[in-house]
């Protein structure tokens, strides 16, 4: 969604791939070679680098950001994914001779993809004869770079690719610059976030002079599936009505763009909470009964959310907890609520079920309690249930290991906090909450535990 704190990535908004045994997320830490060098102030756009070759990421990585592009790095195909889950990708740079999935083949899923077909692909291979290279041509290459280049050519390179994309992107988007009349009744302020989804925009009503966040998506070039899922999420959104979701307030088309009018939050997210330390044990508990009596609410009216995180938690000026963007729920009202296809994960890996990590077509209400508990550890303790340095450990470690008890982190806690952890936080589902609204009645009785009413004596 949007926070007005900056966020710690810039996100491509969460959806299905094709790659069932990877999922993945942003929210995994960078590999070394990443940490080590620092973004561009004013990046003008972003390549992912995929090459086995520790040495050949970390000199493209610095040269493109002396070119003033930011640089992801991954090893292999699963790293990949991961990065481009969650990020926005101008430029792929892609080894051809890697171990497991070869560059050559990890293109072609790339090319199924309604997310990632479109992002243009450079090769790297030491392979330089004519057949590799009409090969490479013959499946969609941008370009073929052979091994050893000038690392100052291929930013070159990268830098003229981004700039043609960012001259097509402006015909899109200039519509919407500071003092655009939206709707008649909407003057566009200012850009406050974008995804993989579409754009958010600080807004002011022209009438009653409110601020309003505006979420748009351009139908210039996007797919079916991508337009079909942003009017699915208005339907959801529309559908609704409780004081701990996101609020629509309008919706509608406009030329080549939908839009949709919500709530413009000003106090910030919970990951940037949780970022700080633990919360409070009240204030844990507290939070944690409010979204769960949204969950009730969103579950009750047939949506699944699907994707909980602390960044999806943002908060009210008076400090009251909001659920938003509901951009991969599930909606079974609706005739698209099969938009997800078998075997496809949706979600964000470290907030995942065990159940969305099998990528089970069966998941159902009970994952989004999973994925609750797992934000629920994260305010008590300050730290992961299941930590792990890639997706693949985290995943091995949501499916088969036991998360260490809050109390063993923070002895103070009370048992009854750690018993509502312990249940949201089950593996076998049958043995989870049932129903968010147990889970809001629990910690609401842990509260109670926590404050006793006053003696009268």
């Amino acid at each position: 969604m949007y926070s007005t704190h900056q966020s710690r990535h810039t996100h491509r908004s969460s959806d299905e791939y094709s790659f069932a045994t990877a999922p993945t997320s942003a929210s995994v830490a960078p590999r070394s070679d990443q940490q080590q060098r620092p973004t561009p102030e004013h990046p003008t756009g972003c390549v992912l680098v995929v090459d086995d070759d520790e040495d050949i990421r970390s000199i493209l990585q610095l040269t493109l950001h002396q070119h003033g592009v930011t640089a992801l790095c991954a090893q292999d195909a699963y790293e990949a994914i991961a990065l481009l889950h969650h990020n926005t990708v101008d430029v792929i740079l892609l080894d051809v001779m890697m171990p497991g999935e070869d560059g050559f083949r990890f293109h072609q899923r790339l090319l199924q993809s309604e997310l990632w077909k479109d992002i243009p692909i450079l090769f790297l291979t030491s392979v330089g004869n004519e057949e590799s290279i009409l090969e490479a041509y013959a499946k969609g290459a941008e370009d073929y770079i052979k091994k050893p280049f000038q690392p100052q050519i291929v930013a070159a390179k990268v830098k003229n690719i981004i700039a043609r994309q960012r001259k097509r992107q402006s015909i899109d988007q200039d519509n919407l610059l500071p003092g655009f009349l939206l709707a008649g009744k909407y003057t566009i302020l200012r850009e406050i976030g974008r995804g993989g989804m579409g754009f958010v925009y600080l807004a002011r009503h022209t009438q009653d002079q409110q601020l309003y966040a505006v979420k748009v998506f351009y139908t210039r070039g996007s797919s079916l599936e991508h337009r079909t899922r942003f009017q699915e999420e208005i339907r959801v959104l529309s559908s609704l009505s409780h004081p701990h979701l996101i609020r629509l307030y309008d919706a509608g088309q406009q030329h080549h763009f939908l839009y949709y009018v919500m709530d413009y939050l000003t106090g910030g997210s919970l990951y940037d909470r949780i970022q700080q330390g633990p919360l409070s044990e009240q204030d844990a508990l507290r939070f944690c009964a409010a979204i769960a009596d949204a969950l009730q609410h969103a579950h009750e009216h047939g949506v699944y959310h699907r994707d909980l995180k602390s960044e999806n938690i943002l908060f009210t000026q008076d400090g009251q907890p909001i659920l938003t963007d509901f951009g991969v729920a599930l909606n079974l009202a609706s005739p698209n609520d099969r938009l997800t296809k078998t075997g496809f994960v949706v979600g964000t890996v470290p907030y995942l079920s065990p159940e969305q990590v099998l990528g089970l077509e069966e998941a159902d209400h009970r994952a989004d309690i999973f994925s609750l508990g797992i934000i629920f550890y994260e305010m008590l303790t300050g730290q992961h249930p299941f930590p792990g340095d890639a997706p693949h450990d985290i995943m091995t470690r949501i499916l088969r290991h036991p998360h260490t008890p809050a109390r063993t982190l923070h002895p103070r806690l009370l048992s009854a906090t750690q018993n509502i952890c312990d249940k949201a936080l089950a593996k076998d589902r049958d043995t989870r909450y049932q129903h968010a609204r147990e889970l809001s009645l629990d910690c609401r009785h842990a509260l109670r535990l926590l404050t006793p009413p006053t003696s009268t004596l």
